[in-house]
């Protein structure tokens, strides 16, 4: 790859303060190209000796570094006087308004923190951008953030003038992708600034991406190729098959593996297919029987694989086992979750309601049920995770051996879903008998997605809460409190906030300190959230 540094003076300037440290015999050319007038000024100055070339290079480049743009150039003839300074890239979208910038400041400084991500999304929504000002805290954040979802939301408030700011510093070049060179960029940037130009890419031009990525495959390294890989996520087509195909033979396992379970998110692929095929004689549904001393119910019979030969393991199958479920159960459970959910509907000729009934049902449940909830989240099928759901399954595990961890599986199932769907099978949850709170099954819900909740639901969640603090004394709650401050309040209509504020049972023998201060808390946030999403709405 090439110098990174040829265009940026302040990596220039770090590598200069490096060579003076080694001295400059034994840095050689320590100095890389620079481009423009100073890049012109520099060379002619490390043409002299090497130490005095040095203190040259240092006096432009401390310069330039304080000036933070080009060093200008005069104007040709003698005499010319220099033009005025290059302005930075010109705004895409127009500045916040100054209470909304006061909003991001407040939220940059530690106040509210985990608010950033809304922010940024309603900020983005109504077409403007951070102010210039907190322009560099922002990239701060970008570069320090470890969630691709924040990454993104910082992204689109940064605009065109914070990515021309973004080249001036090496720690925020190195993170973010120029956006005028695609190919010049995946050729020479770094790792994390062709994952962030894949990342676009992928959501707005799939094909090119794919593209890019196969360009340089042969050349990157194995890491690098499953991250790659990894990204195919999102804009997933059938297009991207024969690459991902492809990739299955790779000589790494990491790669092999994020190529597996990228296609596994391709119900028409032929992976899937593959793993139809091989499930098709180990599973045998019987509908349910009517009539006198007939059984009223689905039953599936279920047989357990054998073994895992060359074929499957090429298909990222793994006859080893992670979990109490045993070596072949775990082998069934992934060919499970690699089958196209729509093969059994259409096989048997039932809806998915029935396969379901039958699935809780049978000795092997354990496999069937979280295998198809896990192809379920891969695949985005909103009626088989809905159905899921419903059987009441993942609301009713305890001692159950999980693959995937409880709340990463129920997360998931939820986002496959509309917001109203899903508060409507939490509201059905939450009839159940909701105390004490802190220890239902409904708080896994709650609390595994985070979504603005409806005014409804809010008000029925607001209820549930107020009548928990009623019968339950502090030390009786696990947590609950914070549960509330830091998540919930995340997620209740911030329009309730003055109601959010009343109703609870504060005269009660039960009520704490740790409560009131739940309460506090919870309607600071509502009001902040309330008032920054005014002053940004569209």
């Amino acid at each position: 790859m090439a110098d990174n540094a040829r265009s940026n003076p302040t990596v220039a300037w770090q590598r200069l303060v490096a060579a003076a440290v080694i001295g400059s015999e034994r840095a050689g050319r320590a100095l890389p190209p620079v481009e423009g007038g100073a890049g012109r000024f520099i060379e002619k100055a490390t043409s002299l000796n090497s130490e005095e070339g040095m203190l040259h290079a240092a006096a432009l480049l401390s310069v330039y570094e304080r000036a933070g743009r080009r060093a200008p150039e005069r104007a040709a003839g003698a005499g010319g006087a220099c033009p005025p300074a290059v302005a930075g890239h010109p705004q895409d979208q127009p500045a916040c308004s100054q209470r909304a910038g006061w909003h991001l400041s407040r939220i940059l400084g530690g106040d509210h923190r985990s608010l950033l991500d809304e922010w940024c999304c309603a900020a983005a929504k109504a077409g403007v951008r951070a102010p210039d000002e907190l322009m560099p805290r922002l990239l701060d954040e970008f570069v320090a953030t470890k969630t691709d979802s924040e990454r993104t939301a910082i992204a689109g408030v940064l605009g065109k003038r914070g990515r021309w700011l973004a080249a001036s510093n090496p720690d925020w070049h190195s993170s973010m992708a120029p956006e005028d060179d695609p190919s010049a960029v995946w050729e020479s940037g770094t790792r994390d600034q062709r994952l962030d130009l894949l990342r676009r890419l992928r959501a707005s031009d799939p094909a090119r991406g794919r593209e890019l990525v196969m360009t340089t495959w042969e050349q990157d390294p194995p890491d690098d190729r499953a991250a790659f890989v990894d990204l195919f996520v999102e804009g997933l087509s059938i297009d991207d098959e024969p690459f991902l195909e492809s990739v299955l033979d790779d000589n790494r396992k990491a790669v092999r593996t994020s190529a597996a379970e990228t296609l596994a998110r391709l119900p028409s692929s032929g992976l899937c297919r593959r793993m139809a095929e091989r499930l098709a004689p180990l599973l045998s549904f019987k509908p349910a029987r009517r009539g006198l001393l007939r059984s009223g119910k689905p039953s599936l019979d279920v047989a357990l694989p054998e073994s895992c030969d060359r074929a499957m393991a090429r298909d990222g199958l793994q006859a080893t086992s992670r979990t109490k479920l045993g070596a072949k159960a775990n082998l069934l459970y992934q060919m499970l979750a690699a089958s196209p959910l729509s093969a059994w509907s259409e096989r048997w000729n039932v809806l998915v309601d029935q396969i379901l009934d039958a699935a809780v049902g049978c000795e092997w449940k354990d496999v069937c049920v979280q295998g198809w909830a896990l192809a379920a989240v891969r695949q985005r099928e909103a009626a088989w995770a809905e159905a899921i759901l419903r059987t009441g399954y993942f609301s009713k595990v305890s001692d159950t051996p999980l693959v995937v961890g409880l709340m990463e599986t129920i997360r998931g199932l939820l986002s496959c879903l509309s917001p109203p769907t899903r508060e409507a099978i939490i509201a059905e949850i939450l009839k159940d008998k909701p105390f004490p709170l802190h220890s239902h099954p409904v708080m896994h819900f709650l609390t595994a997605g985070h979504w603005p909740w409806s005014t409804e639901f809010s008000r029925a969640v607001l209820d549930v809460l107020r009548r928990h603090f009623q019968k339950h004394s502090e030390g009786y709650d696990g947590g609950l409190p914070r549960t509330v401050a830091a998540q919930f309040s995340k997620c209740i209509d911030p329009s309730l906030a003055q109601e959010a504020a009343t109703g609870w049972p504060v005269d009660g023998p039960r009520w704490a300190p740790s409560h009131a201060e739940m309460v506090d808390t919870l309607t600071s946030v509502l009001q902040f959230r309330r008032d920054f999403l005014l002053e940004l709405k569209p």
